[in-house]
């Protein structure tokens, strides 16, 4: 069974005799400013002098195709795929203070804004990721993690369960925080 592994960047990991990344499937707009870009490599597993190639995941359209096109290429293939993004950053450091400070603002990012993303993930819908991270500010880089659900999908990656949340604020407690999960398909 063919596995994707998700901690919600795109680093897509080959065997040895892997294959280099593909372009983007159209020439993509510009990301708009605020919106974050994450790098994703499609290579085999990197040796300490190889350095893998790069190929941007913004939250657009095309992020979904290339998660198809990344399946085409791990077709027959043990394979792992990782992504990542942070959720909602919120708080006067990152110019988001819709729900206010203090506890009751922690609260609304845990249980609704993160919560929301959380629940677009586990229901693999990754247009759907892209929509709700753009709609609400709650993931960074959801094209990443869209690509990722695609190709995992692709793969028959067929169900999603929450390893792990939790905030920056847990660790270091302020005004301004930073939503993570882990999550395994």
């Amino acid at each position: 069974m063919t596995r994707l592994r998700t901690l919600l960047a795109l680093l897509i990991l080959l065997p040895a005799g892997g294959a280099s990344a593909p372009p983007p499937p159209t020439t993509p707009s510009a990301p708009s400013a605020g919106r974050s870009e994450i790098p994703a490599a499609l290579s085999t597993p990197p040796a300490p002098e190889v350095e893998p190639p790069i190929q941007p995941a913004p939250p657009e359209p095309w992020a979904v195709e290339l998660g198809h096109r990344a399946a085409r290429l791990l077709a027959d293939r043990d394979a792992v795929v990782v992504a990542t993004t942070d959720l909602t950053h919120y708080g006067e450091n990152y110019g988001f203070v819709s729900r206010g400070r203090g506890a009751a603002a922690l609260e609304w990012v845990r249980n609704k804004n993160d919560r929301s993303v959380i629940d677009t993930m586990l229901a693999m819908a990754p247009q759907e990721v892209i929509n709700e991270a753009l709609a609400n500010q709650n993931a960074c880089c959801a094209g990443a993690a869209a690509t990722a659900i695609a190709a995992g999908k692709a793969l028959g990656a067929d169900q999603a369960q929450t390893i792990a949340y939790a905030t920056s604020y847990d660790k270091s407690p302020g005004d301004s925080f930073v939503g993570y999960v882990g999550i395994v398909f």
